[in-house]
């Protein structure tokens, strides 16, 4: 199986036999309720499209940061309020990512995710707020699983 939509079901919980999936390429699970993600998710090697927005996240995995094929990455609309240090910086291929709207702020995040959402979104202008709200939505948004 190389897709897989779990989206709008109000899932709580993914279940277990989703990170067995390693040749996945494609994983839609959006507009769920959706809490948290497995630390085995890292081992789905071959995932290149990920959107898990509209759920309840609050944090990533360190794994996450194992998805080195990974090219678009959709965690807007979340509750995402910390990431686990160095989670994004194997992550060379991402050519679309969001993490818009959610709890992220920059003096809670490491030096290498505020590098790496820093170059996602070049064009990005400063606010005067010493302590902004992480707001990073690049790259094309629509994908052919996603919709909602």
């Amino acid at each position: 199986m190389q897709f897989l939509d779990l989206s709008e079901n109000l899932l709580t919980t993914l279940p277990d036999e989703v990170t067995d999936l390693t040749l996945l390429e494609e994983f839609y699970m959006y507009d769920n309720q959706i809490t948290s993600l497995p630390t085995e998710i890292g081992d789905m090697a071959s995932l290149e499209s990920f959107d898990a927005r509209d759920n309840l996240l609050t944090t990533l995995p360190a794994t996450f940061g194992d998805l080195t094929t990974i090219e678009y990455i959709d965690l807007s609309e979340n509750l995402i309020a910390t990431l686990p240090s160095g989670v994004f910086s194997n992550l060379s291929n991402v050519s679309t990512f969001d993490i818009s709207t959610n709890k992220l702020r920059r003096s809670t995040l490491a030096s290498s995710e505020t590098s790496f959402m820093d170059a996602q979104q070049p064009d990005r202008e400063d606010t005067q707020d010493p302590d902004p709200i992480v707001e990073v939505s690049t790259g094309t948004t629509t994908q052919s699983g996603g919709g909602g």
